[in-house]
């Protein structure tokens, strides 16, 4: 069988932009009685889309949620997505309590609450003691875990001040630096 690609194709870098086929239908973007998920990458929302059937935004980077140089969502998701009023799940990978990642959720999750939506914050364990994704989770344990992770997502207020002591989002909010009595 062969395949062409027409003249008028978005192009990028040059070269055609082949856009993978949708995984849910276009109506989930709009309709914010729907969950939406929002996971650290492109393969990752793929993955999780198909395992759990759910509309899924791959950020390139947990920090890419955001408009450059500005403390607010990207004007494409707010024009693109129904967010207020709607649940949102922010699914990172398990490493999230790494500083710069819990910073960048968050950033996302007080962006998300500025239009509307519904924050929550799913922690995604680790399995046998490594660092997994959702799309890992998902392909090492199956979607029913996964799925489980997803509605045990607490409001993302409750989740950020229940992950780690408070004392730490002072630190961060001051900018100042914590170094362990105990080795180098």
């Amino acid at each position: 069988m062969a395949y062409s690609i027409k003249r008028s194709c978005r192009r990028v870098a040059g070269a055609p932009y082949l856009p993978p086929p949708p995984v849910v239908d276009e109506a989930a973007w709009a309709d914010s009685s729907r969950e939406l998920l929002f996971v650290e990458s492109p393969i990752k929302a793929l993955a999780v889309a198909h395992h759990l059937k759910t509309a899924v935004i791959g950020l390139a980077g947990v920090s890419t949620g955001g408009e450059t140089g500005e403390n607010r969502l990207h004007p494409e998701l707010r024009q693109r997505v129904a967010l207020d009023g709607r649940r949102v799940v922010i699914l990172f990978d398990s490493n999230r309590l790494k500083p710069q990642v819990r910073k960048a959720e968050k950033t996302l999750a007080r962006q998300l609450h500025a239009v509307g939506a519904s924050v929550f914050i799913a922690a995604l364990p680790s399995i046998e003691g490594e660092d997994v994704g959702p799309d890992d989770f998902c392909r090492l344990l199956g979607a029913n875990p996964l799925q489980k992770v997803v509605s045990e997502a607490l409001p993302w207020r409750e989740r950020l001040s229940t992950d780690i002591p408070s004392w730490i989002d002072e630190l961060e909010r001051t900018g100042e630096r914590v170094y362990p009595l105990w080795g180098t």
